[in-house]
């Protein structure tokens, strides 16, 4: 039996799917049947469980919940896992643990978390390792997530309305298909290679940002050049913007996202058998034309 938390997420819905179809019995909790602030509630749903899939977690930088449901909830699922007599326990990290460190970034790279998202999912990491003599822990660390979500379709609204690209897009833009992700975690689960072990989960190719914003233009049919403005006038902008939210996803925190340097290490994973095998652009240009479907 599987225990997957955060079910309703978008890692967590596939996660159910794609383990449901190669035939694993799973337990889906989310927060009504396993809030991960409810310790007896966790106890009880990991019972008879044999791995714990950890995906539930608060994205939002402003909520006031990030740290308690990122480490807390953390520490209170490891700990009702290792109660319950599991055998692993496989958390969902980020590499929004590197921050903006500049060059390729590995499993060896010191973490410099910057945000209160990227120190809570660092903080979490830190938590679980604790428990790793009651429990085998398995942390994870994707790349950005190509999936549907308000995120992505917060960037795809954004380029439809030709805005300029802010620094010129050459930065590093590497990321992961969800599906991808989903069949990652799958390898790990019960592999004995992946005990005790932290991986990055990214697809191979580095792209960079400007090719990214190209693939949503193409996808949209969107003809002509991608405009772009001096990172110095972006941040100005961004700062006037974060008070009138004209340009809804424009802020300060997301520009610096933006202009980060996006290049992972994948070999370690690709070491024990494991590589990504989607094209994170086919899989953005796929959701770019979702997203322009009649709703």
């Amino acid at each position: 039996m599987i225990a997957i938390t955060g079910s309703n997420g978008a890692i967590g819905r596939a996660l159910c799917a794609r383990l449901a179809k190669k035939g694993f019995e799973i337990r889906a909790l989310d927060r009504k049947t396993g809030d991960v602030l409810d310790k007896k509630a966790l106890t009880k749903a990991f019972a008879g469980c044999e791995i714990v899939i950890h995906c539930a977690a608060v994205l939002d930088e402003d909520s006031k919940k990030v740290f308690e449901v990122n480490v807390l909830g953390t520490e209170n699922a490891v700990k009702a896992a290792a109660a319950a007599g599991a055998e692993q326990f496989i958390l969902f990290s980020s590499v929004g643990v590197y921050g903006s460190l500049p060059g390729k970034k590995s499993e060896s790279t010191k973490p410099n978390p910057q945000t209160p998202y990227e120190k809570s999912k660092l903080a979490a990491e830190e938590k679980a390792l604790e428990f790793q003599e009651l429990i085998n822990v398995t942390i994870l660390r994707p790349a950005l997530v190509v999936a549907k979500n308000t995120y992505w379709e917060q960037i795809i609204k954004t380029v439809k309305k030709n805005f300029p690209l802010p620094g010129g897009g050459k930065n590093a833009w590497q990321m992961v298909c969800l599906e991808d992700l989903a069949e990652a975690a799958i390898f790990c689960v019960g592999n004995e290679k992946c005990y005790g072990e932290t991986f990055i989960v990214a697809e191979k190719n580095t792209r960079t940002l400007m090719q990214t914003v190209m693939q949503i233009r193409k996808a949209a049919g969107i003809g002509g050049k991608q405009p772009t403005m001096p990172l110095w006038a972006a941040k100005i902008l961004a700062q006037l913007n974060s008070l009138a939210r004209i340009v809804p996803l424009f802020t300060p925190a997301y520009l610096n996202r933006m202009a980060r340097e996006r290049n992972y290490d994948t070999t370690k994973l690709e070491r024990i058998g494991w590589s990504a095998k989607k094209d994170s652009l086919e899989c953005l240009a796929k959701i770019t034309q979702e997203f322009g479907k009649p709703k």
